[in-house]
């Protein structure tokens, strides 16, 4: 997991927030617990990095062997729409429990996270990995449609020549 997106509290608890993200990243999850659950504590509801420290609370102890946690991260990412870093820990804590619908809920989790902020890192690596396809060309038919095969096809093809050709340069630029 790269935490270079990972935003960090400048709260009261965000020191203890960010000790426990450095024993987090070093892999040792049972040292970076007490910190996260000292950030999450006594913080109040209205820490914009509180479901932050939840989330990754919730994903240490994901990692610690504790699937039952993935509850936390999901009512960490309940009703966020400030931090895309909730949704991004939220991807990481489905894609550890791989339960029924996985890929699902990993996809949903990425998608939030983008529409809060389309050019996060993170998340945009994460879409990158998964292979995420693209959207039918006609939406109203079936993805499996000859029509929407052949026009999906066609449009796959001429991206691919198109990000293959040589570029110019512009005329003024030439000498």
């Amino acid at each position: 997991m790269k935490h270079s997106t990972i935003l960090y509290g400048m709260g009261e608890y965000g020191d203890a927030f960010k000790q426990g993200l450095e024993k987090f990243k070093q892999g040792d999850f049972q040292g970076a617990l007490p910190y996260f659950n000292k950030a999450v504590g006594p913080t109040d509801n209205n820490d914009p990095y509180r479901k932050t420290y939840i989330s990754f609370s919730g994903l240490t102890k994901i990692y610690l062997g504790d699937k039952s946690a993935l509850s936390i991260c999901r009512t960490a990412a309940d009703g966020e729409t400030q931090n895309p870093d909730v949704y991004y820990v939220l991807a990481y804590a489905e894609m550890e429990v791989k339960g029924r619908y996985f890929r699902k809920r990993v996809i949903q989790a990425i998608d939030k996270g983008k529409q809060i902020d389309p050019g996060h890192r993170g998340l945009q690596s994460l879409h990158e990995a998964l292979g995420i396809r693209r959207s039918p060309a006609l939406p109203f038919l079936r993805r499996q449609s000859f029509i929407n095969r052949l026009l999906g096809k066609w449009t796959y093809n001429k991206r691919k020549r198109r990000s293959n050709k040589p570029q110019t340069i512009p005329r003024m630029f030439q000498r």
